[in-house]
């Protein structure tokens, strides 16, 4: 009968082996329930006496101590077996990761450094002022008189300027055309607001016999006139 029990339980431990392997190695999502084992228990375990008890069976040596004398008889588990009800969870090999949180790349813009209050009312603006100025007339076709047309040195002749802009400088240069045509006087007078003006103006003594060119410029255009006299 012990043989008996000893075989059961040596069996019950390799299935449990088993169904502990199983449960390791089985997915997640349907662990493994090992099997309800139920032990009868109607037969009572009745320990066999193989004590030897004389001299000639224990071979001369001293009877060993009875187990009722040495302390409490151990509870054997095969007597009332319990159902053993295993179940063993095995993690996922894919855990949800919570992704870190990662701050805004974009800082608070800092306000700015003079902020304009909007009920302030505006600075008071100053607006240059400029005079009004009378811009005169442009000029129309200036024109030069020389009179007369042949004189000697030291003689005088009537220049008369017209049509020049209003009160503008005008520069004459008296050149002798020769050659070289060689640059002899320059003066600069003033026309009236007509843009006209006549002079008189003395030849010199040291002009030689030839013929003369008068030109006229006005600073204010630029227009261009001249006039031709001959000293004898």
């Amino acid at each position: 009968m012990r043989a008996k029990k000893d075989m059961l339980g040596h069996a019950v431990g390799i299935l449990l082996s088993v169904v502990l392997l199983q449960a390791c190695f089985s997915p997640a999502s349907d662990p493994i329930q090992p099997p309800d084992i139920n032990v009868p228990t109607n037969t009572p375990f009745q320990p066999v006496n193989n004590t030897p008890t004389s001299p000639a069976e224990t071979g001369g040596l001293p009877s060993p101590v009875p187990p009722e004398q040495v302390g409490p008889t151990p509870t054997n588990s095969f007597d009332n077996p319990a159902p053993t009800s295993v179940s063993i969870t095995q993690p996922s090999n894919n855990p949800t990761a919570v992704p870190p949180t990662i701050p805004p790349n974009n800082p608070t813009a800092a306000p700015p450094s003079n902020p304009t209050d909007p009920g302030a009312p505006p600075p008071p603006s100053n607006p240059t002022i400029t005079p009004d100025v009378p811009t005169p007339p442009p000029p129309g076709d200036p024109h030069i008189g020389i009179q007369p047309y042949n004189i000697t040195a030291g003689g005088t002749l009537q220049i008369i300027l017209t049509d020049f802009a209003a009160n503008e400088n005008v520069t004459l240069e008296v050149y002798l055309n020769a050659e070289s045509y060689e640059l002899q006087d320059s003066f600069v007078v003033t026309v009236n607001g007509d843009g006209d003006l006549t002079l008189s103006w003395t030849v010199p003594q040291n002009y030689i016999v030839g013929s003369y060119t008068i030109l006229a410029i006005g600073q204010t255009y630029g227009k261009r006139i001249s006039g031709l006299f001959r000293v004898r």
